[in-house]
């Protein structure tokens, strides 16, 4: 007998780290044992389940860095989980697969009905030697608002970029060539500098309008 993944809902109270909205994750988690089950069937539930815990919220955040509110970013993420559970053992590198399939199916969803950006985000995995641009940037509020004056593909790079993703990486999770990534970067990053300077005079001048 196959194991399927069960959805469970958090108890009452609980939150999602960093939203103001109270976002709710719907978990999947894999029943731990079922008549029948192999005990190489159970050590694939294990990996998942150890998997999803590690992943979830990352993979939440990055959409929400893409554009979703966090409502449809847990959805299409748990979405993906899903799939990833479903071809578990046939998956090489879960966590570029995860993302390559949340990003496929958050751009089906932008095509008829676009989420709004949101001003709050999950906190996401830091890459371990963050660029500079995403480094300046002190809340990731601002990260988010920032991202959303950026063209979609710039924010797709930028946003994978910040989950720590290189260039040839991003390049085969978005199935482009990694000179386009480069480019895309480049370009994202001198939008963000720009933006970031234009954002630190708006307040030098109000600092400056509140002391007269």
């Amino acid at each position: 007998m196959s194991v399927t993944p069960r959805i469970e809902t958090p108890a009452a109270g609980d939150d999602l780290a960093g939203t103001s909205a109270n976002a709710r994750q719907e978990l999947i988690a894999p029943v731990g044992r079922a008549p029948g089950a192999t005990a190489e069937r159970e050590q694939v539930v294990a990996e998942f389940s150890e998997f999803y815990r590690a992943e979830f919220r990352r993979l939440m955040a990055l959409l929400v860095l893409e554009g979703l509110g966090p409502s449809s970013a847990g959805d299409v993420a748990q979405e993906a989980m899903a799939a990833a559970f479903r071809n578990w053992e046939a998956i090489e590198h879960p966590r570029a697969w995860v993302r390559k399939v949340a990003l496929r199916l958050w751009m089906k969803q932008a095509a008829t009905n676009r989420s709004q950006p949101v001003a709050e985000v999950p906190e996401p995995h830091q890459p371990e030697a963050p660029h500079q641009v995403e480094a300046e940037v002190g809340q990731r509020q601002d990260l988010v608002r920032l991202l959303a004056r950026l063209p979609a593909r710039q924010r797709q790079v930028i946003a994978l970029n910040i989950d720590g993703y290189r260039a040839a990486e991003i390049a085969d999770i978005l199935q482009i060539d990694a000179a386009s990534v480069r480019s895309n970067l480049r370009h994202a990053r001198q939008a963000l500098r720009k933006a970031l300077q234009e954002q630190e005079q708006e307040q030098e001048q109000e600092q400056e309008s509140s002391a007269e």
